[in-house]
Parts: C-alpha cells; structure tokens; sequence
C-alpha cells in the first residue's frame, strides 16, 4: 500500500519535533527582500497573487 499525502506529513512531523502546525496551507507566507521589483515583475506578481487567491 502506497503512503498518502497525510501519511507522509505525518512521517515528515514525527522525525522532526519542531516542525509544528500545519505544513500545508493555513499560515500566512512573507518575503521579505530589499530588492524592488522591476520590468513587468509589479505585474506578473500581481497575476499570481490573483491567481493563487483564487484557488
């Protein structure tokens, strides 16, 4: 029998106690950079962020 998605999270969270909480969705994701986006990158980040919203 194959292991599942949930299995192998699980697996992942035993072997390493201070992985804790949900790894997979639920908690908010920040960059943090001292770059600025240039070119069409404001766009395309833009783009993807509606994107990823939508789903």
């Amino acid at each position: 029998m194959e292991n599942t998605y949930q299995d192998l999270i699980t697996d992942i969270q035993s072997k390493n106690p201070k992985i804790g909480g949900k790894l997979e969705g639920g908690k908010k994701f920040k960059i943090k950079s001292d770059f600025t986006p240039a070119g069409d990158q404001p766009d395309a980040i833009k783009r993807l962020v509606q994107g990823a919203k939508k789903k």
